[in-house]
């Protein structure tokens, strides 16, 4: 395999990584649908963190990935949530989720970017 191929493999896996699991831990507390009077409605809440939640791909796909990292915006938010923690219990599992996914994508990346 190429060290160029190797950098876009790992570049791609680095994105999973930061998007998927907190993306999955948001749709497992905050379902997308919810049932207001007799339909079907779309939770607004579910949709802004699922956009919280693919940041990482809106930064990859504007090659711009300077400070602040994404990981210290999780992290951030996961402090914040965590003196929260009585009325928002479900995000600080989101934010921790989001900061650990992100420093492990990060990590990826940087490996990738010594592949490329």
């Amino acid at each position: 395999m190429s060290r160029s191929f190797k950098g876009i493999m790992l570049k791609c896996l680095g994105l999973a990584v930061c998007t998927i699991p907190v993306a999955a831990a948001t749709l497992s507390y905050f379902p997308i649908w919810h049932t207001k009077g007799s339909g079907e409605l779309v939770s607004g809440f579910c949709i802004f963190l699922l956009v919280l939640c693919i940041y990482p791909l809106i930064k990859a796909v504007k090659h711009f990935l300077k400070s602040p990292s994404v990981f210290t915006v999780w992290l951030l938010l996961f402090l914040l949530f965590m003196l929260l923690e009585s009325i928002a219990h479900e995000m600080t599992v989101i934010s921790f989720v989001g900061a650990v996914s992100n420093l492990i994508g990060g990590i990826i990346f940087r490996i990738a970017r010594k592949e490329v």
